[in-house]
């Protein structure tokens, strides 16, 4: 197993931590690029643990990040265009796009 479970780590004032394994979604096929089972598996073990993990990709093409020049709300435009979800509501390689509230991304 890897030295820690996620891409970004990180926690802004007094809210809790949140690990993030971020993935590049082929929009066309819906399908999570570089998605790796024993990892999968390694995360759904820490989420049943109470680690709060959870995998963010992209929903669109391109996000407004990548967009040049940028919007003056190009953070909250991208913020916009990623999707969250905890690896039990992640069905594997094949993402759900079904909207639903998901703390902070959407």
């Amino acid at each position: 197993m890897r030295q820690y479970c996620g891409d970004l780590i990180g926690m802004l004032d007094n809210a809790q931590t949140i690990l993030l394994e971020i993935k590049e979604r082929e929009c066309q096929y819906n399908i999570l690029k570089e998605f790796d089972e024993v990892q999968f598996d390694h995360n759904v073990r820490f989420e049943d643990l109470g680690v709060p993990i959870a995998y963010a990709y992209n929903q669109v093409p391109n996000l407004e990040y990548n967009k040049l020049p940028r919007a003056s709300n190009w953070p909250e435009i991208t913020l916009s265009q990623i999707k969250r979800a905890t690896p039990r509501e992640l069905p594997g390689t094949h993402p759900d796009l079904r909207p639903r509230d998901a703390a902070g991304l959407a």
